[in-house]
Formats: C-alpha cells, structure tokens, sequence
C-alpha cells in the first residue's frame, strides 16, 4: 500500500468508483460528558443495548462505535444521526435498512482497545479489522488451530522478533476478508491462505466459492500499536484509492480531524 500526502480536504464527498474512506478515531475512557454526548447520538435500541454491557470500558467502546458511524453517515449525507437504521444479514453483518436512498454505502467497523476503524464504500463491499499488536499470544498454536498449513509452515519459520507481526497480519487480513463477504464464521479460516508480499494476496479453497481476482488487500501498521487490514471486492479497476482520515482523540462532537492523507491498493496479481 503506497502512502502519499495529498491536497484532499476533510469533507471530500462520499468515496466514488475505485474509492473507499477509512476513519481512524482514537478513543479512550469516556468523561461523564463525553459519554452522555455520545448516548444522545444513538437510536434508543442501540441506548437498550448499552445497558446491558456490565464493564464500563467495553460500554463506552460500544457507545463510541455506534455514535462514530451516524456522525460520519450524517457528515457525509447531511441525513440527522436520529435518522439512520441498521439491520443484519443472516451472519450478523449490518447494513443500513433506512434511509431508503442510502442503501448503497457500505460500511465496516472493528476496533482495538484505544482505537475504532471505520471503513466507507459505495461501491464495494468491503471489511477491516484492527488489532493491537503489542498483544502477547500464544501464536503458533493459534495458528495451528485456525490457519491454513502454509501459514503455519511461514510462521514456523519466522524469527521470534517477527512473529507477532505476521501472526497479526494474517488474522487481520483472514477478519477482514471474512467480514467483507458477510459470512461470518461460517467459512473456515483454514480454506482460504494469504501471501503478504509484496502486496497481500488471497488463494481460495473451493469451499470459499469465490474469485480471487476480485479482491484488493492491504496490511499496514498505522502505528507502533496498531496493525489494520482491510479487504474491497472489486472488479476491473487498476486500483483503489484509499482517503484516510484521522480524526482527534474523543473528538465526534466537533469532528475533529488531525490530517488526511492519501493510499492507494493496486490491483491483485493473478494467481498461479
């Protein structure tokens, strides 16, 4: 994924053809304030909800999550966060029932603790997952128990100062293709396998009953914690400009940015 600076202003307009937006939105313990800022922003199912999260860490990510996605749909579309409604495919994905004309922007959320990803398409469907990879695991038997054998054999072979960054790269990229297809985890992770380099590319196992060319991947650390994937099913472009935006910490009620910058995923090599 090249990186460039660029002349793009905060407020570009929704992503276009061969376009997707990622938001990157710092967030930490919520101030009694913020909190309640956040709460007016959601729907009263989403409020319901909330109440129902016993750990105040994991309810503050909850209410942050869903407040950041209506005031980047109404900052996008000048539709009133109150507006918005959302509901699930069979596997859990959600997307937007109302309003009626807005159906065709997608969008995909995951965070990590202290930060949300937000990606934005209206053209693609597309996925993203973020993880801290400061976070210690047990990575070789994860991956015996959910990777593909010839990522297990990379890994095997990786050196220690390398292993945690490319266990993450595959579970990132593996989440991000999964959420992407909506699918949940009905398709297993061991029947598709990824290359990383030098940009990733997907191999499917028939079960996936998909095409590999379809798919635009990129696995960047955006920070010394934080490693993000992201997947866009896409036909026929030579590649797909991704506007980045990062927002200030805890920021929605102004819509803070920090700055924006552009990326750009070329397109998939054919597989052999």
């Amino acid at each position: 994924m090249r990186t460039t600076q660029s002349n793009l202003l905060f407020g570009a307009g929704l992503p276009r053809h061969g376009q997707v937006d990622l938001w990157l939105f710092p967030v930490g313990e919520l101030t009694d304030a913020l909190r309640k800022e956040y709460v007016d922003i959601l729907f009263c199912e989403e409020i319901e909800l909330s109440k129902k999260i016993i750990i105040q860490e994991k309810k503050d990510i909850f209410i942050s999550t869903k407040a950041l996605l209506r005031k980047i749909l109404h900052y996008y579309t000048n539709v009133p966060t109150s507006a918005w409604r959302f509901e699930r495919n069979l596997f859990g994905k959600p997307y937007i029932s109302e309003p009626s004309q807005h159906r065709n922007i997608h969008f995909n959320i995951s965070h990590a603790k202290g930060l949300i990803a937000c990606l934005i398409s209206t053209s693609y469907e597309v996925g993203v997952d973020v993880e801290n990879i400061l976070k210690n695991r047990d990575f070789l038997g994860i991956s015996r128990n959910v990777f593909s054998e010839k990522e297990v054999d990379l890994l095997n072979a990786t050196s220690s100062h390398r292993l945690g960054r490319t266990f993450y790269m595959y579970w990132t990229l593996k989440e991000a293709y999964l959420k992407a297809r909506g699918v949940g985890l009905s398709l297993p992770l061991t029947s598709f396998w990824f290359e990383l380099s030098p940009f990733p590319r997907i191999f499917l196992g028939p079960e996936c009953m998909d095409t590999a060319k379809n798919w635009y991947f990129a696995s960047k650390l955006i920070t010394k914690e934080y490693l993000l994937s992201l997947a866009v099913c896409a036909n026929s472009v030579s590649h797909i400009n991704v506007r980045v935006y990062r927002m200030q910490h805890n920021s929605l009620g102004e819509f803070g940015i920090d700055r924006s910058y552009s990326t750009v995923i070329p397109a998939p090599q054919q597989n052999s």
